[in-house]
């Protein structure tokens, strides 16, 4: 059961001790260093010619009118460093006092940040590292963005001074964090919902610093409280307690993960405050933003531990060799650098010997044969080559629950356009001054952009 549930930590990227857990403690970049780093280390604010696993393929890009386009700074697409099918909307601003702030309120004004809008901390200086960065595309926290009138900003569980702050993107978490992916549910876009989700998020924020009020941090990220017997892995159950709690000012009993309350949160958008005060234990208006996602895909890519696939098969689409691309995904180049804390390379060490992610990349393979294979045959096809590897693939799905965790998020914008429910806007990147100028030199169209006015 042991290398049961470090398969399992590893695609959920979810061992306490790593960087990859910013929800509960964000970290510096290289605070852990070593003195087996291997090579330097990726600036964080590096987001030019990334790899494949870290970048999103163009069908996921939100169709970018000329009115966001009206901030002061450049955007661009960066292309990944292995197919141009795939890359990253940059934002780039450039770094330094009050850049964060200043950001907030630009972009708020332009549009681009938006009332509902989740922000994923991404950090590109975990790429060419280990296998357990790349398989959760460097992302390690997930915030949800209000509208303080033209202004955007974040609010973050654990509901503390940490990871929130009066002027955006000011708390302790973000000044540590130089890049942020920003994901649009589609359903915001539908009228009142922008603002019966502020009612909700404003009660949430009320709540931060109270310590008899606010929720405690899940850190058990293979349990999402939905998983808990008393709500029987029925989202909409929980949603609705959870704004039950808000109105009475009072989550204390309600244990949650970053990703978590923002999930929640959302679910809550179509509600009104009577709504769920007279709802029974299910309020109807409750909709959540995706389906909680398995650790594999029952029928098609995209569980937890497949978005560097939905690349993948992007990118072969567009003539890239794909059994390279999986090979970059699980190689392991630089296992010693510095960006790594010891618990990223102890967990990775300890998954390797676990077979788990050798079984992950045989998934991969057996996706790109096979893309609409049921995870029975996924299951037959990896037993088929090594039966240990498909026992511990077996048990998964089953002994893990349905997750929301914050690479959840740009995975379903990756999906099929005409049925995921979120699309990916944009990589905010506050860029030191070398970075910026790589990001202002880049060339070419930007696809799915209007020109600025």
């Amino acid at each position: 059961m042991r290398s049961l549930r470090l398969s399992a930590l590893f695609l959920l990227a979810a061992l306490p001790s790593t960087s990859l857990v910013a929800c509960a403690a964000p970290e510096g970049d290289g605070s852990e260093a070593t003195e087996n780093a291997v090579t330097a280390v990726r600036d964080t604010s590096d987001v030019v010619g990334l790899p494949t696993y870290f970048t999103v393929p163009k069908h996921a890009l939100t169709q970018m009118t000329a009115g966001e386009r009206a901030h002061p700074y450049p955007t661009r697409w960066s292309p990944s460093a292995q197919s141009g099918e795939l890359g990253l909307r940059i934002i780039g601003v450039p770094d330094g006092a009050g850049a964060k702030p200043t950001a907030g309120k630009n972009l708020g004004r332009a549009g681009v940040l938006r009332t509902g809008d989740v922000v994923l901390s991404f950090r590109p200086n975990l790429a060419e590292t280990i296998p357990y960065a790349h398989m959760q595309m460097g992302i390690t926290h997930a915030g949800i963005i209000k509208m303080d009138g033209t202004t955007a900003k974040s609010v973050d569980q654990p509901l503390d001074s940490a990871h929130n702050s009066a002027a955006p993107f000011s708390s302790k978490h973000y000044n540590e964090t130089d890049a942020l992916h920003i994901i649009r549910p589609r359903f915001m876009g539908e009228p009142g919902r922008a603002e019966k989700l502020t009612v909700w998020i404003n009660k949430a924020e009320a709540m931060i610093g109270n310590f008899g009020a606010k929720p405690p941090f899940n850190d058990d990220y293979l349990t999402p409280t939905t998983a808990s017997g008393a709500y029987k892995n029925n989202p909409a159950k929980l949603a609705t307690a959870i704004g039950k709690g808000l109105l009475a000012n009072q989550l204390s009993s309600f244990k949650l993960f970053c990703s978590e309350m923002a999930y929640h949160l959302l679910s809550l958008s179509n509600c009104t405050p009577e709504q769920i005060r007279s709802a029974g234990e299910v309020a109807e208006c409750v909709e959540a933003p995706f389906a909680m996602q398995t650790m594999v895909g029952a029928n098609a890519p995209g569980g937890l531990g497949e978005g560097p696939l939905l690349g993948i098969q992007a990118a072969a689409r567009g003539g890239a060799d794909p059994m390279a691309l999986v090979g970059l995904t699980f190689g392991a180049p630089n296992p010693g650098s510095a960006a790594l804390s010891a618990g990223h390379r102890n967990a990775n060490a300890l998954l390797t010997q676990g077979g788990a992610v050798e079984g992950m990349k045989n998934v991969y393979g057996l996706r790109l044969q096979s893309p609409r294979a049921t995870f029975d045959q996924l299951i037959a096809g990896v037993s088929a080559q090594n039966e240990e590897q498909g026992s511990k693939l077996a048990q998964l799905n089953t002994s893990v629950p349905a997750n929301y965790g914050p690479t959840s998020y740009i995975i379903e914008s990756m999906k099929d356009p005409a049925t995921r429910t979120t699309d990916y806007v944009a990589t905010v990147v506050w860029a030191s001054s070398a970075n910026f100028t790589k990001i202002k030199n880049l060339q070419g169209d930007v696809p799915n952009t209007a020109a600025s006015r």
